[in-house]
C-alpha cells in the first residue's frame, strides 16, 4: 500500500493519510479509451488508465508543438524494485481535448508520497530557460529515509521538448512537518518577468494556513516566502491558489477559505470553503495579507466552496470550484453540474455555465475518506474564447475496484438559462386557426387563415418587396417586411381591441428581417444596403433600440435562442456563413462557418438537444449540414443533391427533417433519425417559392407557392400518406 497525505480542505481540516492500492499496478498504460463505469453512470473520454488526482491541464504558446495541449495527473506506480508511489504523468492532445495520449512522466523518487502537481509554460525566459519550458512541480513528504525524517518539500522538474522528458531543477521551499505542511505549489511569472511560486503554508503558529509567495528570478535561488492572504482571524485557511492573466491585462487569483466558524467578508457570513479572489496590476503585489478578498457569487448568492480552479476563455473568467452552494449554504441543484462565468474581470457578479464534464457520482463510497468526486478539478479556455474544457476526477468501478479516474469534457463558454424562442416563421397557429401569410407578385403580403369554417384571406401590407415574418405576442400578431422603399415595415393585429395599427422600424434595407420574441421584447435583424447586419428591439414603455452585429453579410439571416444567448447565422459576401451570438454577460461573438464551398441561398437554424444545426444549398445545388455541440466543435455533411434556395426545418420526436426546394420544381424531404442515414422522397411537383415548415400536434406541415403564385398545404400525420390542399392566391 502506498499512502498519499492530503490535507483536507474541509471545516475542521486536519492532514490525514489515504491509501491507495498500487503496489500491484504497473506502469500506466497509454490513455485509454473507455473504463468500467459506476453502474448507471455516463462519463466523459477518461484521460488515463489508473489512479488519478490532482489532474492539471494548459495549451502550448510555443515551441513545434504550439496549440497542442498538455495534460498531468498524480499517478500510482512503481518501478518493479523499492522506487514506489505517486508520479506526475503527461497527456498530450493535438484535437483540442478529444483525444489524450501518454508522452511521458516526472518520475520523482524521493519520496513515496507526493500531492497537488502543477504544471505552467514560461510565457519569457526566466535565466537560462527560454520561453516554452514546463515546469513541473508538487509538495513532496520526506517519508523515505535518505530524504531526512519529518520534512516537506516541494521540487521543481523542467522539460524542454513539451513535457516528454523532465529534469530536476530546484528545491525552493523546506519545512519540518511535526503535523502541518505545505501545499498546491501554483506558478506565474509576473509582469517583470520574474519567476514566482505561490503555496499554501500550515507551518505558521500564529495561522492554521495562509498563502505565501516564494520569487525565484532564475529559477534556481529563491527567496524566503512572504504573505500573500494572512487572515487576522488565526483559523481561517486560505489555499489552492490559482493564478491567471485576465483581459483587462491584470492577474487574478482564486482560493478556498477554509473556516469551522462563521464569519463576515463583504457580502455576508460565511461558513466552509467559501471561493475568494484578487487581483493584482503585476503579479506580485496582491494588497492586504488580512484582506480576505471577494467572494465568488451570483446574483441570487449561489456560492462556490472548495479547490477553486480558474481559466480565462475570450472576454470570460471561469471558475470551478468542488461545490455549489445556494445563499443559505445548502447544496445547490447545479451542484456538480455548472462552472461560474464573469466577463467583466472577476468583478461583480457572476453568472451560471454547464459544466463541461458534469460530475456522475457524488460521494459515490463513503469509506474513502479522500475527496475525488471534482477534487481541484481543472479548466481550460479555448484559443477563440467560444469554449472550456474541464477535466473532472471521479470513481470509477474497474476490474480491482473504485478507483479515481480523470474525465475530459468541452462545453461552450455561455450561461446557462431558462428562456426559449423560436424564430418568426410566414406559419404559425392562434387556437383552432392554422395561419399562414406570404408576399405576393405584385407585391402584397396576404394573410391566409384555415378553421372549421374553411380559409379566409386578407391583404396586410402593400408595396412590399419581400416575403414577411410573423409572430404571435400576447394577443396580437406581428408582421415585419422590406418594403419597395427599402424600410422595415411592421404591422399588428390586437385581438383585444380588434383593431389594426402599423410603424416603421427601419430604413435603407437590402434583405428580408428574421424576428423573434424573447421574454417580453420583440426582436428583428435585417441586413441594411451597407452589408451590415442590424438588429432592433423593442420592450414596453421603451423607444425602438438598434444596434450592429457583424459587417459583409446578405440576404436574410436566421436566428435562434439557445438558454438566453442571441445566435443569428447569416450569408457572407464571399459565400461563408457568418455566426454572430450575444448573451447579457458576455456580449458579441463572432465566427465563420464555411467547408470550402459557396453558398448560393440563405441559411436556416434549428436547435435539437444540445445541438445547433444549420442547413443551407450551395453553388452547385448540395443541401449542406453543419452542426456542433459542446463537445464536438463544427461538423458538416451533406444531406442531398439538385436543391436551390433557402430550406425549411423541424425537429419532431428524434427526427431532424429539412424541407427544400428542388433544381426540378420538386418539395424534396429529407429526413435524419439516430441510427439512419439521411433519407429522402419528393412531395410535390410544380413548386415555384421556398417551403415554410410548421410541427402542429405531432404533424409535419408544409407551405409552398407553384409557378403560378397559389399556395399549397401539405400534411404528413405518423403511420399514414401525405396529404394536401389548396389555400389560393
Amino acid at each position: 500500500m502506498i499512502c498519499l497525505r492530503a490535507g483536507l480542505r474541509s471545516v475542521g481540516a486536519a492532514l490525514v493519510a489515504v491509501c491507495v492500492a498500487a503496489a500491484q499496478v504497473a506502469e500506466p498504460r497509454p490513455a485509454a479509451a473507455a473504463a468500467d463505469a459506476v453502474p448507471g453512470v455516463t462519463i466523459g473520454t477518461m484521460l488515463g488508465d489508473d489512479f488519478a488526482a490532482y489532474p492539471r491541464v494548459i495549451r502550448l504558446e510555443h515551441g513545434p508543438d504550439k496549440g497542442t495541449l498538455v495534460a498531468t495527473q498524480m499517478m500510482s506506480a512503481d518501478d518493479g524494485g523499492e522506487n514506489k508511489g505517486n508520479i506526475g504523468a503527461i497527456f498530450h492532445s493535438t484535437d483540442d481535448g478529444k483525444s489524450f495520449a501518454r508522452v511521458g512522466a516526472v518520475k520523482d523518487w524521493f519520496s513515496y508520497s507526493k500531492c497537488c502537481n502543477t504544471l505552467y509554460e514560461l510565457p519569457v525566459q526566466v535565466g537560462d530557460m527560454p520561453a516554452g519550458t514546463l515546469l513541473w512541480a508538487a509538495s513532496f513528504w520526506a517519508d523515505k529515509p535518505a530524504a531526512g525524517a519529518d520534512e516537506m518539500t516541494q521540487r521543481i522538474w523542467k522539460s524542454t521538448d513539451q513535457g516528454r522528458s523532465w529534469t530536476f531543477l530546484a528545491q525552493p521551499h523546506k519545512i519540518s512537518v511535526e503535523g502541518e505542511g505545505a501545499w498546491e505549489p501554483e506558478f506565474i511569472v509576473d509582469s517583470g518577468g520574474e519567476l514566482i511560486m505561490f503555496l499554501s503554508d500550515e507551518s505558521d503558529p500564529a495561522q492554521s494556513q495562509k498563502l505565501i509567495a516564494l520569487y525565484g528570478g532564475d529559477g534556481l535561488a529563491w527567496s524566503a516566502p512572504e504573505d500573500v492572504v494572512a487572515l487576522p482571524m488565526g483559523k481561517e485557511r486560505p489555499g489552492m491558489a490559482v493564478v491567471r492573466k485576465i483581459p483587462d491585462g491584470r492577474y487574478l487569483m482564486s482560493y478556498e477559505i477554509c473556516t469551522d466558524r462563521a464569519w463576515p467578508d463583504q457580502t455576508g457570513p460565511v461558513r466552509g470553503c467559501a471561493v475568494h479572489v484578487r487581483w493584482s496590476s503585476d503579479g506580485r503585489h496582491w494588497g492586504n495579507p488580512a484582506d480576505p478578498g471577494t467572494r465568488v457569487r451570483t446574483a441570487d448568492g449561489t456560492f462556490l466552496t472548495g479547490t477553486p480552479t480558474l481559466t480565462v476563455s475570450g472576454n470570460t473568467v471561469l471558475i470551478n470550484a468542488y461545490r455549489v452552494r445556494r445563499s443559505d449554504g445548502t447544496p445547490a441543484p447545479g451542484d456538480g453540474k455548472i462552472i461560474f462565468g464573469n466577463a467583466a474581470n472577476g468583478q461583480g457578479d457572476w453568472f451560471e455555465i454547464a459544466a463541461p464534464a458534469p460530475l456522475q457520482v457524488r460521494g459515490y463510497s463513503p469509506d474513502h475518506v479522500w475527496q475525488c468526486d471534482g477534487y481541484s478539478s481543472p479548466l481550460l479556455g479555448s484559443a477563440d474564447g467560444n469554449t472550456v474544457l474541464q477535466i473532472t476526477t471521479n470513481w470509477t468501478q474497474t476490474a480491482s475496484g473504485l478507483q479515481c479516474r480523470a474525465y475530459v469534457g468541452t462545453g461552450l463558454s455561455m450561461p446557462v438559462g431558462k428562456l426559449a424562442a423560436t424564430e418568426a416563421s410566414r406559419a404559425w397557429v392562434t387556437r383552432s386557426q392554422e395561419h399562414y401569410s406570404g408576399l405576393r407578385a405584385e407585391g402584397d403580403v396576404r394573410h391566409w387563415r384555415m378553421s372549421s369554417g374553411g380559409i379566409a384571406t386578407e391583404t396586410v401590407l402593400t408595396e412590399m418587396a419581400g416575403p414577411p415574418v410573423v409572430f404571435t405576442y400576447d394577443d396580437q400578431q406581428h408582421w415585419f417586411a422590406r418594403s419597395k422603399s427599402k424600410a422595415l415595415a411592421h404591422k399588428w393585429w390586437d385581438a383585444s381591441n380588434a383593431a389594426w395599427a402599423s410603424d416603421t422600424w427601419a430604413t435603407g434595407l437590402a434583405g428580408d428581417p428574421a424576428a423573434m420574441v424573447i421574454a417580453n421584447a420583440q426582436h428583428v435583424w435585417a441586413v441594411d444596403t451597407t452589408g451590415t447586419l442590424r438588429h432592433w428591439w423593442w420592450t414596453p414603455g421603451q423607444p425602438i433600440r438598434t444596434d450592429t452585429w457583424a459587417s459583409g453579410v446578405t440576404g436574410r439571416p436566421s436566428v435562434t435562442l439557445v438558454g438566453n444567448v442571441q445566435h443569428v447565422f447569416a450569408r457572407t459576401t464571399s459565400g461563408t456563413i457568418a455566426h454572430v451570438w450575444w448573451n447579457p454577460y458576455q456580449g458579441f461573438r463572432r465566427e465563420t462557418i464555411t467547408t470550402g464551398t459557396t453558398l448560393a441561398a440563405d441559411p436556416v437554424t434549428g436547435q435539437t438537444e444540445d445541438q445547433q444545426h444549420v442547413w443551407a444549398v450551395d453553388s452547385s445545388g448540395n443541401l449542406q449540414h453543419w452542426f456542433q455541440n459542446p463537445r464536438s466543435g463544427w461538423q458538416h455533411d451533406v444531406w442531398g443533391l439538385g436543391a436551390v434556395g433557402r430550406p425549411a426545418f423541424l425537429h419532431i420526436g428524434t427526427t431532424q427533417h429539412v424541407y427544400a426546394r428542388t433544381t426540378s420544381g420538386t418539395l424534396g424531404h429529407w429526413w435524419w433519425s439516430p441510427g439512419q442515414p439521411v433519407r429522402s422522397e419528393t412531395w410535390a411537383q410544380g413548386i415555384g417559392g421556398n417551403p415554410t415548415a410548421l410541427e402542429i400536434n405531432g404533424q409535419q406541415h408544409v407551405w409552398a407557392t407553384d409557378t403560378s403564385g397559389v399556395l399549397h398545404h401539405w400534411w404528413l400525420a405518423p403511420g399514414q400518406a401525405v396529404q394536401r390542399d389548396t389555400w389560393g392566391r
